[in-house]
């Protein structure tokens, strides 16, 4: 398709949301091409993209209403607003500064203003450009790289590039992450003392305060379990049927891409005659903050005391569950085992 075609295109009913849309209409300063179009690399079949800028109205710049932009999936046409494409274009955003470099004949809309705009490209061009584009092309990167991983590495390369992956996954994971005002996380791969893993992901988690006195050191318990043992930080008095949620003195950072599940010890209600509310307690890595602290919900079964620093529940520290598709099918193809309880008690 030519440009002159795309021009007539534009014109037509499709593109009608343009003159129509109450944010577009006589407020438009621009219409350009995206995507291949803008790059040349363009062919019979390639889609077209069409990207502008329309100024604010009054009642947007007064706050009494709001405009960002205008998306038609159809026609793969997105108008920013004058306001935040300005926002986007000082952060060097790779999708919004290539708007104002496009070819002279690719402008196939333009008004004063918004030649303007593009004939004062250089204003928004700032070493910001390093981290906005060096970070999308790296991030395009690891997408080829984790399409490797899936089909192409061994266990042990696998392994090292999801740690990879982790650490990438906040910007400098290292000096955010690595000491912090409370602790430390510390991500590393080793030998796998599993028969079935050449190496496996480590985490080295260390916390230089607790929210309350106290509790005892986070610590395996004599390497008897990989699950680790919390404490009551008060102490809790419960009449039969109450409930209260226990403070266990701890808030915590975990590893990005990780979780921690709290269940209780399996002589908590001998001991206690409590019993958990949620029955499995989780936290992701956003409960992360100085206040956060971590609690157990517990149900009193009898009347109950609880002193401050006897271990009531425990907890372990997970991967999170990867991305699945759920794919609806008219039968499993399976033969029916006879319901919950068909096997018998004995």
């Amino acid at each position: 398709m030519t440009i002159e075609q795309i021009r007539e295109m534009v014109k037509g009913p499709e593109y009608e949301f343009l003159r129509t849309n109450p944010h577009l209409n006589g407020r438009i300063i621009f219409l350009t091409l995206g995507g291949s179009y803008s790059y040349g690399t363009n062919v019979e079949t390639s889609d077209v993209d069409v990207r502008g800028c329309a100024l604010n109205s009054p009642s947007d710049l007064l706050g009494l209403t709001n405009f960002e932009q205008v998306v038609n999936t159809q026609t793969d046409t997105t108008v920013y607003s004058f306001n935040k494409l300005v926002s986007l274009l000082l952060n060097c955003n790779p999708n919004t500064i290539e708007m104002l470099g496009c070819k002279p004949e690719h402008y196939f809309y333009l008004t004063n203003v918004g030649k303007e705009m593009i004939d004062n490209r250089k204003l928004f061009m700032s070493r910001r450009a390093v981290q906005s584009f060096g970070g999308y092309a790296t991030q395009q990167l690891r997408r080829l790289e984790n399409a490797l991983a899936r089909d192409k590495l061994s266990q042990a390369r696998r392994e090292e590039h999801i740690r990879n992956s982790m650490e990438g996954a906040v910007r400098s994971f290292k000096s955010r992450y690595t000491s912090f005002d409370k602790g430390s996380v510390q991500l590393y791969t080793a030998e796998s003392q599993r028969e079935d893993l050449d190496r496996e992901i480590f985490a080295n988690i260390h916390l230089e305060g607790y929210l309350s006195d106290k509790v005892s050191k986070l610590e395996y318990i004599g390497g008897k379990s990989d699950w680790i043992d919390l404490r009551a930080a008060e102490d809790v008095e419960l009449k039969q049927g109450e409930f209260k949620l226990i403070p266990l003195g701890v808030a915590m950072q975990l590893p990005a891409g990780y979780e921690a599940h709290m269940i209780p010890r399996s002589s908590t209600y001998k001991n206690f005659g409590i019993i958990q509310a949620n029955h499995i307690g989780m936290f992701d890595e956003s409960y992360c903050g100085d206040n956060d602290q971590w609690y157990f919900p517990a149900i009193a079964m009898r009347d109950t005391v609880i002193h401050a620093g006897e271990r009531i529940c425990q907890f372990r520290i997970v991967e999170h569950q990867p991305r699945l598709n759920f794919v609806a099918v008219e039968t499993l193809g399976n033969s029916d085992r006879g319901g919950i309880g068909s096997t018998g008690v004995k």
